[in-house]
């Protein structure tokens, strides 16, 4: 198997549970535990391989909206972050913005640019789906943060949230906590 791809599936395979992680840290209402230095930088399981030593340069193009949410700034800076990591890593971020039309741009220049790879989380699925078809389109795979590209052959893998399950999670937590407190009759705006 080639190592560039070896390496590539090990990169999004990393994405997932990056974000899986985030993902579960934005549901929860404990607050974080105290991270030891073992524990703070997780280390590839490499599994007998040289998959952890460095290979042929890639380049990782990412486009966010502008980090006006907590959750957008911590999966930029945990990109940063991870990419730093890897020697043969370059993580080639544009210029966040919340409008449509310059993050089309944005994502154009990556893609004329020719980056190896492309993480996209989109303003907009629906405005920025034939972008990012046009960078599959053009060989560079897609990963798709959170707002879904309605077209399938526009990313190839997509990292998202179930919004219907931690809504539920979340009333029930309300519900029981009510519940054990006597409350009768809330009303829950």
């Amino acid at each position: 198997m080639d190592k560039r791809v070896a390496r590539r599936g090990f990169l999004v395979s990393g994405a997932v549970v990056g974000a899986g992680a985030l993902v579960a840290a934005c549901t929860s209402n404990e607050p974080a535990p105290a991270a030891s230095s073992a524990a703070a930088a997780p280390q590839a399981n490499s599994g007998g391989t040289d998959n952890d030593q460095p290979g042929t340069k890639v380049v990782i193009g990412f486009s966010a909206p502008a980090a006006d949410h907590g959750w957008i700034a911590a999966i930029t800076k945990n990109a940063q972050d991870a990419a730093k990591k890897y020697s043969d890593v370059e993580f080639k971020p544009v210029e966040p913005t919340n409008d449509i039309n310059q993050q089309i741009s944005a994502v154009e220049s990556l893609i004329a640019a020719k980056v190896g790879a492309l993480v996209i989380l989109p303003n907009d699925g629906e405005q920025l789906n034939q972008v990012a078809r046009k960078a599959m389109d053009a060989g560079i795979p897609v990963i798709n943060l959170d707002r879904v590209f309605p077209d399938k052959l526009s990313y190839r893998t997509w990292i998202g949230g179930d919004n219907y399950g931690m809504g539920v999670a979340a009333g029930t937590y309300i519900g029981k906590t009510l519940k054990d407190k006597g409350v009768s009759n809330p009303v829950i705006l």
